[in-house]
């Protein structure tokens, strides 16, 4: 089963994320480019109490340093909310809803592919 997440912060913050990180998920795999605050982590393991563990503690960290986590790839099933997947709604998105809609008013293109947009 695949269980990973994408994470970006302020190239500052990365150091301190990683350390969060393997607090969480000792056994978890990380990529991480400094440079430009990017990492892909590879959770060691994926149970019910991994969604609530990414909205409790790994977004708002991240959002903290300046950035978002979200879950990149896991199974099918797994009991992820909407905002364990893509994270809190942010204000661009109210833009790109607006430029959704206003292109795609009957929500003809991609239909459940913009997950900020209420189907």
């Amino acid at each position: 089963m695949h269980r990973y997440c994408k994470v970006n912060v302020r190239p500052s913050a990365v150091a301190g994320y990683m350390r969060l990180l393997q607090e969480v998920d000792a056994q978890c795999s990380i990529q991480a480019q400094a440079g430009n605050g990017v990492l892909r982590v590879r959770m060691s393991q994926f149970t019910h109490e991994t969604p609530k563990l990414l909205v409790a503690r790994l977004q708002p960290a991240a959002i903290a340093a300046g950035g978002q986590a979200v879950v990149w790839s896991c199974a099918s099933g797994s009991g992820l909310t909407r905002q364990a997947m893509w994270g809190a709604p942010r204000d661009e998105f109210r833009v790109m809803q607006a430029v959704k809609q206003q292109f795609d008013p009957h929500g003809l293109l991609n239909p459940g592919r913009f997950f900020f947009v209420k189907s």
